[in-house]
């Protein structure tokens, strides 16, 4: 079989798209991971389906470079409005639903802007902050970012969940590295690990945005925090991604 793929990234954070509408990817768990190599397929963090939904516009199943499917992937959602707007299949906005929930999003020349909804703390400890956005994500603010290099994969081991080094600059920047879960390495960015980020330096220090996240590539995402009688109800992700290359290849 033949299939015809995009290749995206956001904010340096890669994937392959596949327009799925009819259905007709054969799904394997041996398949993906060689699809993502980045020696012997077409590299990327993990591969994208756009199908066909009932309660949304369209759906999206994102699966990592291991070949698992994830449960949320915010700067793949990104990739995938501006996958649908090549195809012509949109004009700005979109509903797109992930594991049974929509996320309202818009594209615009600037950046695709993304309805990431209110992440929900699942447990908090003396230095960290474990928020899901989808996905679990482990959140830690510290002083030096070189900390990761040292301790990020220890603590992917004992937890299994993504984690998330922060560092809170004046004027309400924040910068952070990730390690990723599914893709067991540093990625480039994180769109749901900059979500939790955000969300998390809103309850521990008040920010409340705009708030500009810089990523380990050198890139940024802009955050929106939406608040309503002083409590915080909706984070907006918004930021540029980029067609790489089309191609076709044999399943």
């Amino acid at each position: 079989m033949q299939l015809s793929f995009s290749k995206y990234e956001g904010t340096g954070n890669d994937f392959i798209l596949i327009d799925d509408r009819e259905r007709i990817f054969p799904l394997s768990s041996a398949d993906i991971p060689k699809l993502c190599h980045r020696q012997y397929g077409i590299g990327a963090d993990g591969l994208i389906l756009l199908q066909p939904s009932e309660k949304a516009d369209y759906s999206m199943r994102i699966f990592n470079s291991n070949g698992r499917e994830a449960e949320m992937c915010g700067n793949g959602l990104r990739c995938l409005v501006d996958f649908l707007r090549s195809l012509r299949a949109i004009e700005e906005s979109v509903m797109i639903e992930i594991e049974e929930r929509s996320y309202p999003c818009i594209w615009r020349p600037e950046g695709v802007r993304v309805e990431m909804g209110l992440p929900e703390i699942l447990a908090t400890e003396k230095d960290s902050t474990l928020i899901k956005v989808g996905v679990p994500h482990l959140v830690l603010f510290v002083d030096d970012l070189r900390r990761f290099d040292e301790e990020a994969e220890e603590r992917f081991s004992l937890t299994g969940v993504n984690i998330n080094y922060a560092k809170v600059n004046p004027h309400g920047q924040i910068s952070m590295r990730t390690f990723e879960r599914g893709v067991e390495a540093e990625t480039l960015s994180c769109g749901s690990g900059a979500t939790a980020v955000c969300y998390a330096a809103a309850m521990q220090f008040g920010l409340s945005g705009p708030i500009e996240v810089e990523f380990h590539s050198g890139e940024k995402l802009q955050f929106d925090l939406l608040m309503r009688d002083e409590i915080l109800r909706e984070v907006f992700m918004t930021g540029k991604v980029r067609q790489v290359f089309d191609g076709k290849v044999h399943l």
